[in-house]
């Protein structure tokens, strides 16, 4: 992925080949992730179905350690995550009844068959 990145901002750019290498890119990857995971600016916890809201707020997924990276602090708060004293930010746990998917189930059953 990298690689083909490299390429095309070099091409983008006009600049010689060392100036973007792939190893270049990675630890600049790197040091911006470091840095937002120090600034606190992590959801984790039961995420998955606030997925696409994250995503569309610019989260991206760290799938080694299982959580999600925000570019920003208006982007995490954006999202309705709730920082937490210890670092990072957490979605509320549903009500009972608040369940997206157990209304649905419970719409179909009232509309009981065809």
């Amino acid at each position: 992925m990298f690689k083909k990145l490299a390429r095309r901002v070099r091409n983008a750019l006009r600049l010689p080949d060392d100036m973007l290498s792939p190893d270049a890119l990675r630890a600049r990857h790197d040091r911006v992730m470091r840095q937002r995971i120090h600034d606190g600016l992590v959801i984790r916890g039961k995420t998955y179905k606030h997925r696409h809201r994250i995503r569309k707020a610019g989260g991206v997924w760290d799938g080694l350690r299982k959580q999600w990276i925000m570019p920003s602090r208006e982007s995490l708060i954006s999202t309705g995550a709730i920082e937490t004293d210890h670092g990072y930010a957490v979605f509320p746990e549903p009500e009972e009844g608040d369940d997206d998917e157990e209304r649905a189930c419970k719409h179909q059953a009232d509309q009981g068959p065809g």
